[in-house]
């Protein structure tokens, strides 16, 4: 697997964009003009890619679904603010998510190698790691693919928060009741197996992985914050690919370069990333 060619130098205190898109030309991956898919989740990739992956649009009877079970209210009142693409589908932040949507969808899910997961990741907490991971996920199950998403943060979970859902509300295979985006599953980590002392291993979260690639296109994890917990690594590793959150003016490069210096010493690929504006 391709490695990064130099590590990454940590004189500087904050990125700004300049400085984001030098290092590994993480917001500057072109589109491949290729376009030869042969797999039905490759297609609806690519061709969401060139529709612009958006709708912006809850399903109505998915809607009506949630509304029985939420005292009438629409799905859209429990929805954070932070799901961009579905409070704002026409916004510039939303448009920033499908553009990296595209280009992962494009490098990554449908590339040489058949790849399902991968993980987001960040230095400090904070950053928009989380806010990143649903939104793509988001983006991917409107466009008609079969999305997992992974709560991997053991220490501070909040995807579930996000969609105005009760942790502790799951079905009775194991993933939470959510019924406002179709196509879209949501899973936590810490529910699926035995965790010691609150840390993933890598050999668990592989098998859940590969468990759930039987039944899901795409899968993205979220992670806990590399300041916290090794855990983001251990993720990295399972799905052997990673994007980088960040945020401007308050990612530290220090702390961001030995994230990235230890996922090039894991062998872990970085993929893409986005830099979230304050």
């Amino acid at each position: 697997m391709d490695q990064p060619t130099e590590r990454v130098d940590m004189s500087q205190e904050t990125w700004d964009d300049e400085d984001f898109i030098k290092l590994g030309g993480l917001s500057s991956l072109p589109l491949d003009a290729d376009s030869s898919a042969c797999s039905r989740t490759d297609r609806l990739l690519e061709q969401s890619a060139l529709r612009g992956l958006a709708s912006g649009m809850v399903g109505q009877d998915s809607s009506a679904k949630r509304r029985s079970l939420t005292g009438g209210r629409p799905s859209s009142d429990l929805l954070s603010d932070e799901i961009v693409v579905l409070r704002e589908p026409m916004s510039p932040r939303a448009a920033d998510i499908r553009r990296l949507a595209q280009k992962l969808a494009v490098h990554w899910f449908r590339g040489q190698e058949t790849r399902t997961a991968l993980s987001v990741i960040s230095a400090e907490r904070a950053e928009g790691r989380t806010t990143i991971a649903t939104n793509l996920a988001c983006v991917y199950a409107q466009a008609g693919v079969r999305t997992l998403l992974i709560d991997a943060d053991l220490y501070n979970p909040s995807v579930h928060a996000l969609f105005g859902l009760d942790v502790s509300d799951y079905d009775e295979r194991g993933f939470l009741r959510l019924y406002c985006v179709d196509n879209l599953s949501i899973i936590s980590a810490a529910r699926s197996f035995d965790v010691e002392h609150g840390k993933i291993m890598p050999s668990a979260l592989s098998e859940l992985i590969e468990r759930q690639a039987l039944e899901f296109d795409v899968i993205l994890v979220d992670t806990t914050a590399a300041s916290v917990s090794d855990d983001y690594l251990f993720a990295a590793i399972s799905t052997q690919g990673a994007i980088v959150a960040t945020s401007e003016g308050k990612t530290k490069v220090k702390a961001a370069a030995r994230m990235l210096n230890s996922c090039e010493d894991a062998g872990v690929k970085i993929v893409g990333g986005i830099m979230l504006k304050s």
